[in-house]
């Protein structure tokens, strides 16, 4: 169990630097009026390609969180401080993901939130993490293409 626990916990550790590094490059393009693209769109193009910025910075937090997945850690019996902080740190995703939707569209509905999640989760999963291609810049490029591409569609209309 004590095994189980520093596991855990060393996880959470590189998640909660991964996700504050996705939050500095949201910010940054947020509050940027001097960056080429600043905004909602480039803050949510920055933030999909933060599995790419992380890896080059921390690569050995990148790996931990690449080859023990969060549903891994979850499929055991985890201490409940771990669990808890689990939960919180799922929460402090969520509020990133509602805070990009109402920038970008001015609403935070689920309809909304689940196409900043196919940006942030689905895509960078899919393009740079299942085959291998995060150092690569075309897979980079292609991310940025697939979610403009995404948030040009952007959501299903409220009601």
């Amino acid at each position: 169990m004590r095994e189980r626990n520093r596991l855990g916990r060393t996880w959470l550790r590189a998640a909660h630097r991964y996700l504050a590094m996705q939050s500095e490059l949201v910010d940054a393009h947020l509050a940027a009026t001097t960056l080429t693209e600043s905004g909602p769109k480039a803050a949510i193009v920055a933030a999909a390609q933060t599995p790419a910025a992380f890896a080059e910075r921390f690569p050995a937090s990148a790996k931990l969180l690449h080859v023990i997945s969060r549903d891994e850690l979850l499929g055991d019996e985890l201490p409940d401080a771990v669990a808890a902080e689990l939960a919180r740190t799922d929460r402090v995703l969520v509020e990133l993901m509602v805070g990009l939707a109402r920038a970008l569209w001015g609403r935070g509905d689920a309809r909304a939130v689940d196409v900043i999640t196919i940006c942030l989760v689905d895509l960078p999963t899919a393009i740079l993490l299942r085959r291998n291609r995060i150092a690569d810049p075309l897979a980079r490029e292609h991310l940025r293409a697939a979610v403009c591409a995404v948030l040009d569609v952007g959501p299903r209309p409220k009601g």
